[in-house]
């Protein structure tokens, strides 16, 4: 699931790139596609660190509980 999360990750630099292109083509256009690459590109960029975060903490949560059992598992062969 870790590796599914890293992929989204780069899913969303992917689609920072396109808006960012997307927005430098359709800048001299007067209207709304220019606003609209620019709100996906500041989207994407938000999105990129947020599930960045949020992956380590998972990371983080997963290490602690490995851990954890591996501590329980020492102290039950130690009692017998």
């Amino acid at each position: 699931m870790l590796k599914l999360l890293k992929f989204v990750e780069y899913v969303w630099v992917g689609m920072g790139f396109l808006c960012a292109y997307q927005l430098f083509m359709t800048w001299n256009i007067e209207g709304n596609p220019r606003y609209i690459f620019a709100g996906g590109l500041v989207l994407s960029i938000f999105m990129f660190f947020f599930r960045r975060r949020t992956r380590k903490h998972m990371e983080q949560l997963k290490a602690q509980q490995q851990q954890q059992q591996q501590q329980e598992r020492s102290e039950e062969t130690k009692q017998d």
